[in-house]
């Protein structure tokens, strides 16, 4: 007959069994979790007896067939039925595993040729405050240039070159010291750019004032020097005609010179000075010697000069105020921060 037996796991499984006295003349185990569960079998047996006993002369009474030949002793023919629940399943200890081949370095379990930096990350540089203070000096200088060389070429101050000027600083502050864990290295590189843009907008200004100032006649000995032996050369006498067409030359309000339309008195004037003219010309007066002399007209040119020089920083003010300078530069610092942070 056949028997099916429920395991206290939830496991069901059947077999072919001819009982002896309504007792199983083997003992069965669950497939599932080992548990034995003849007890169990037997008691299925003694359950369907009296149905087995009614059905007896039925089987008697009709044609003798060949019986088949029953399963050997101690090797039943066990067949699982549904699977067990899983809360049930749980309980019983789990089949051994497989073990699992070691993935090799650099690929992903299942996708051949990926590459796991990407997944794992890569080994952060260490950063270095030092070095990333020098990158961003380093762009900063870089980017003045720029800025001071796009004037020379273009004549114009132009505020993306500002721009551009934060951006090399950031970019050398964060090649060099690499990923900064606080803010004080873009503190820093901020400050390297906002002085890079008032460097380059300083020779800026400074080129524009040269410019203006290089017809203006200077004064001091090496000057006076080169002065001197050009008027030499051209009144190497001294005569009156000589210095009259000297001088008429020096006139610019006629077109053609006229040196009788020069006055005697500056003509005695002009003749007072040749002395120290060829003195000068000669090296016999030596610098020294023509600042003792010359003292009193030396500070008053100081002063002049101190006066020009107060009038190119109000220059060079102006220039900082405009809107250009004013937004590039602000754009630039914050740039060059966010970049290096």
């Amino acid at each position: 007959m056949e028997l099916k037996v429920q395991c206290d796991c939830g496991q069901k499984y059947k077999f072919d069994v001819e009982p002896v006295n309504n007792q199983m003349p083997f003992r069965v185990n669950c497939p599932i979790c080992g548990a034995d569960g003849t007890a169990r079998a037997n008691a299925l047996l003694q359950a369907q007896a009296p149905a087995m006993a009614m059905a007896a002369p039925v089987a008697a009474a009709a044609p003798m067939a060949m019986a088949a030949p029953p399963p050997p002793a101690g090797a039943p023919k066990l067949r699982i039925g549904a699977s067990a629940p899983a809360a049930a399943v749980a309980d019983a200890p789990p089949p051994p595993m497989a073990p699992i081949a070691p993935a090799r370095p650099g690929v992903f379990p299942g996708r051949p040729g990926a590459v796991a930096a990407a997944a794992a990350g890569k080994p952060k540089r260490k950063p270095n405050f030092a070095l990333g203070m020098v990158g961003g000096l380093v762009g900063a200088l870089v980017g003045a240039f720029l800025y001071y060389l796009a004037f020379k070429l273009t004549g114009w101050t132009i505020g993306i070159v500002g721009i551009a000027v934060g951006f090399l600083a950031g970019l050398g502050a964060r090649l060099l010291g690499g990923e900064q864990d606080g803010n004080e290295l873009g503190l820093i590189t901020a400050a390297f750019a906002i002085a890079g843009i008032l460097g380059g907008e300083y020779c800026v200004a400074r080129s524009l004032w040269n410019e203006v100032r290089d017809t203006r006649p200077t004064s001091g000995y090496e000057a006076k020097v080169a002065e001197a032996k050009k008027i030499i050369a051209a009144v190497p006498n001294g005569t009156e005609q000589e210095v009259r067409a000297y001088l008429a030359k020096l006139d610019d309000d006629d077109e053609k010179p006229d040196p009788a339309a020069i006055p005697a008195e500056m003509v005695k004037d002009f003749q007072s000075t040749l002395p120290e003219m060829r003195d000068l010309a000669s090296g016999k007066i030596s610098k020294e010697d023509y600042e003792k002399q010359h003292a009193a007209e030396i500070a008053k040119e100081q002063e002049a000069e101190k006066a020009v020089e107060s009038t190119f920083n109000a220059v060079f003010v102006i220039l900082l105020m405009n809107r250009v300078t004013i937004g590039a530069t602000i754009a630039a610092a914050g740039l060059a921060y966010k970049m290096s942070s």
